[in-house]
């Protein structure tokens, strides 16, 4: 018998807020990002309309003049359209109420109408947004000099003014279910409907659409399974039913480019590269729709920084949310649409804007030997000349912008950081939270002991009891090379076990594992988390993956002159000179690493810190309860064990919460609802 998982997760509608410092970035991080805005605004006009002159400030003005007539028409027009949040409201509603009282097709029905309505509602409010962006228009001369007498106004002065009334005139951005619909959470009551109405191939549709905005959520990657292993939908017919325009060119053009039929391909590959940047800039715009902060006074810095912490994360995760297609994550979808446009330049002929193109790809990726290769042939065999390889004014722009936010994310986490850490509030904060963990916690090694900038070392986080459950855990249950296509790709003297949450998860429902030994996982993992965002004083550290390992010594009597896990960084590539380059397999998203120790009853395996040239700077030997926690750019690498099981729970936080670890949420909500039945169970 088929048993069919259709789960019903129901999400807040409010978004999380929590009070935050705001007394953190002062001047500094207001004059940074308003260096960036520059460049963000000049972006979103250049989308919009491709008639300015930005060399020409008197031109530039005078035609934004004339723009603001039709942008108050059209800003009134939108106005009147406010019931647009009430009829979104209404029936997403009218969608639960439907799937409650059975009623599948009215839960069809009033979730694809809620699924249009947001999706105009987002439509005339980026659009509105997006044209009032000329309005701020910034005089560079009445800049410098007013920086000699009040930075404040020459920031924050008329043209912030303007912007802010003309955005007034918008649509206001959020309303009851906003958050949901922005999660597409409509879609996990529709897939539902289709399944109890046995429209199959409509039903997996829709949950290919939820899982694309939900890509870690387990349960409905289950169902979705269930629909092509057990239904037979096709996986041809798995799509997503909001794929955006660049998604839907982005194919075609692949399609195309397989087919080699090189004049379509470049019209589609130059449409889905237009239509990029412009979903690019959608979702800029919308990271400025605001967010609710805790203000406990009213200093102006301070209150600008908190909001704009908030909208610099927001803006640097678009390049992430832009990376989906259908359910695969396409590494960068940008720099393969510059692939193939040099490509199909080169076939038809065309290599100069080949060339253009293959500058612009090596502009994200310097070291990409297929593009390197491209280049060399384009030079020796087609006579192209090295000035001819020279990126288009749009891609160095999009890049410079990048770059920005990515210097900005540094200031935000490293260079804030460094300059506050582990004041007299901050001491009183660790004790606070060291006292909630039991009272044990010790920081014997801080950064400076360890040879680094954002590092530590502290015992505590386990006793031994809760260390031996968690070994014996892996020891049962663990999967050989887990994570990895061989039982140990880094060492054949060593065997590599991992335990994921997820797995973990099945083993409770299948009744193989204790559900407490479940929680014990998740909350010495969590506490690891909560401990290193409070030492690194971060606003918000989210877990990106969580992994139970174990490594076990295979020839205790062989001397081995290899390392059980060399030299190498959590977010970054090391390059043989020493850097380290953000490449697109590299998890850049990745900010900060922890291991819990578990043992000691082994030989070698000690942890070690290195410098730019795999020197070593320190290293630290485990121990149960022993956390190491650093900055995922740190060099590190671990010390053959050349006897016995080392034993660790490793953790990968994030500052992004696109890339937060979805079968956390998903393991705590299944326990949540086995303790409650237990508890109804009891009581029966």
């Amino acid at each position: 018998m088929l048993i069919f998982l259709l789960p019903l997760l129901l999400y807040s509608c409010s978004m999380k807020m929590e009070s935050v410092y705001v007394y953190k970035f002062r001047l500094g991080l207001s004059l940074l990002y308003f260096s960036y805005m520059q460049i963000d605004t000049v972006s979103s006009i250049a989308i919009t309309s491709d008639s300015y002159d930005y060399e020409n400030n008197d031109r530039y003005q005078s035609e934004a003049q004339h723009g603001n007539k039709q942008l108050l028409s059209d800003t009134l027009e939108f106005a009147k359209e406010k019931n647009i949040q009430n009829l979104c409201d209404h029936s997403f509603q009218a969608m639960k109420d439907a799937y409650y009282d059975d009623d599948w097709q009215g839960c069809v029905k009033h979730g694809l109408t809620a699924s249009k309505l947001f999706q105009d509602h987002l439509h005339k409010l980026v659009s509105c947004r997006r044209l009032c962006k000329h309005e701020l228009v910034y005089d560079q001369h009445q800049i410098q000099n007013g920086f000699k007498s009040d930075a404040i106004l020459a920031l924050y002065g008329k043209s912030s003014l303007r912007y802010t009334t003309c955005v007034g005139k918008c649509v206001p951005p959020r309303f009851l279910f906003y958050e949901n619909l922005l999660k597409r959470e409509q879609y996990d009551y529709i897939q539902i409907c289709y399944y109890k109405l046995k429209l199959y191939v409509k039903g997996a549709a829709a949950a290919t659409t939820f899982l694309v905005a939900n890509p870690k959520h387990d349960y409905m990657s289950t169902n979705l399974a269930n629909y092509r292993e057990h239904l037979g939908v096709p996986e041809d017919d798995l799509i997503d039913l909001e794929a955006a325009d660049y998604q839907k060119l982005y194919k075609l053009a692949v399609n195309l480019y397989e087919e080699k039929k090189w004049s379509q391909q470049l019209q589609h590959s130059l449409a889905a590269l237009d239509s990029y940047y412009d979903a690019y800039e959608n979702c800029s715009v919308l990271c400025e729709t605001g967010y609710a902060v805790g203000i406990d006074h009213h200093e102006f810095i301070g209150a600008v920084a908190d909001q704009m912490e908030e909208v610099i994360k927001c803006k640097y995760g678009c390049t992430s949310t832009l990376s989906r297609l259908d359910l695969k994550i396409v590494d960068n979808i940008l720099l393969n649409i510059y692939h193939h446009l040099q490509y199909s330049y080169s076939q038809v002929g065309d290599y100069k804007s080949g060339a253009e193109y293959a500058a612009a790809f090596l502009l994200h990726d310097p070291l990409n030997a297929n593009m390197l290769t491209n280049k060399k042939y384009l030079m020796q065999e087609k006579n192209v000349p090295e000035k001819w390889f020279q990126p288009p004014q749009r891609e160095v722009e999009h890049k410079q912008r990048l770059d920005t936010l990515a210097e900005l994310m540094q200031y935000l986490h490293t260079e804030y950081v460094s300059q506050h850490s582990l004041g007299k509030k901050r001491q009183k904060q660790l004790a606070e939270l060291e006292g909630f963990l039991g009272g044990n916690i010790k920081v014997n090694a801080t950064a400076a002991d360890l040879g680094g900038t954002e590092r530590f070392v502290a015992d505590g986080f386990a006793t031994p009891e809760q260390c031996s459950h968690l070994i014996n855990m892996c020891q049962m249950h663990g999967v050989i090379g887990d994570g990895y296509s061989a039982r140990n790709p880094l060492t054949k003297h060593e065997i590599f076990q991992g335990l994921m949450v997820n797995t973990a998860q099945q083993l409770v429902e299948e009744g193989k594992l204790a559900s407490p030994l479940l929680s014990m996982y998740l909350e010495l993992s969590e506490n690891t988390r909560r401990y290193t965002q409070m030492y690194f004083n971060l606003h918000e550290l989210y877990f990106d993956f969580t992994h139970l390992v174990c490594r076990t010594a295979l020839d205790e009597r062989s001397s081995r002159d290899d390392l059980s896990h060399p030299v190498h960084a959590d977010n970054c590539a090391i390059q043989k000179d020493g850097t380290c380059h953000k490449t697109s397999s590299s998890y850049t998203h990745r900010a900060y690493s922890g291991l819990l120790y578990l043992n000691d009853n082994f030989e070698g395996g000690e942890f070690f810190f290195t410098d730019n040239h795999k020197h070593e700077q320190s290293s630290v030997k485990p121990k149960c309860g022993r956390l190491v926690a650093f900055n995922a750019g740190d060099y590190h690498g671990v010390k053959a064990v050349r006897s016995g099981r080392r034993c660790a729970l490793a953790v990968w936080f994030t500052l992004d919460p696109h890339h937060s670890e979805q079968s956390r949420a998903d393991a705590r909500d299944m326990l949540d609802k086995l303790h409650n039945h237990n508890l109804v169970h009891d009581e029966l």
